[in-house]
């Protein structure tokens, strides 16, 4: 059903890999991106910051690599043009890439009961092989369906999100959402949780958990912003 528009994602779709070394050691952070305009590339904020908090500083290294190109070159350096931390969207800019492929993106609020699939690096780790750090990126698709659209305050502004039916693979950060046409409707940001504590013993208690995503309209705002849509 998403196969098509899947491999038009693909063309569109980064990795995204930031770091920071302090001595002997390496803070490493991972998540997912797409290209909106040539050479700028959209995020979430929070990938680029020591331990995913907005709150800390942006890791010193920015790296990207388009998913065709996994495996067969190494990723990109890339720059942080603007960011976003309450809305948690990111503008990144490479220079070294040759590909122009663009998702086009969805100016519309799309209706609760939607279809949608989500692409992206869940689940990636980072190894250290013959001194050199290797990110280990597997392409992963998911499908669900919109349950809702509703507007927070958050930070003294008001925040729109898509929930989804589904939770997502941990790692999921910056997968985009798209229509079977292949037209992108959100980033995935993050997963709202909530304990259950009704007086089941903790050995039985479950978790509700709902993910979040940011919705287009949203992400075509901030590139007006940042003057690339």
């Amino acid at each position: 059903m998403f196969s098509n528009a899947t491999n038009y994602i693909r063309e569109a779709l980064y990795g995204i890999m930031a770091r920071t070394s302090r001595g002997t050691n390496t803070a490493h952070s991972m998540g997912s991106g797409i290209m909106i305009a040539p050479k700028y590339i959209i995020t979430n904020s929070h990938v680029l910051h020591l331990n995913n908090d907005v709150t800390q500083s942006v890791q010193k290294e920015i790296f990207a690599i388009r998913s065709p190109d996994i495996g067969g070159r190494a990723p990109i350096i890339v720059h942080l043009i603007k960011e976003d931390t309450i809305r948690d969207l990111a503008l990144l800019k490479i220079e070294e890439e040759k590909s122009s492929r663009c998702v086009v993106i969805e100016n519309r609020v799309i209706p609760s009961g939607t279809i949608c699939g989500s692409l992206g690096y869940p689940l990636s780790t980072v190894e250290m092989i013959n001194g050199e750090y290797v990110y280990k990126l597997i392409e992963r698709f998911q499908g669900a369906f919109i349950s809702t659209f509703f507007t927070e305050r958050l930070s003294g502004r008001l925040i729109s999100w898509y929930e989804v039916d589904r939770v997502m693979y941990g790692g999921s950060s910056g997968c985009p959402f798209y229509l079977e046409n292949a037209n992108v409707i959100g980033l995935l940001a993050r997963v709202r949780t909530e304990d259950i504590r009704d007086g089941t013993p903790p050995e039985k208690r479950s978790k509700l958990a709902i993910s979040l995503c940011i919705p287009s309209i949203d992400i075509i705002k901030f590139g007006k912003d940042c003057g690339v849509i």
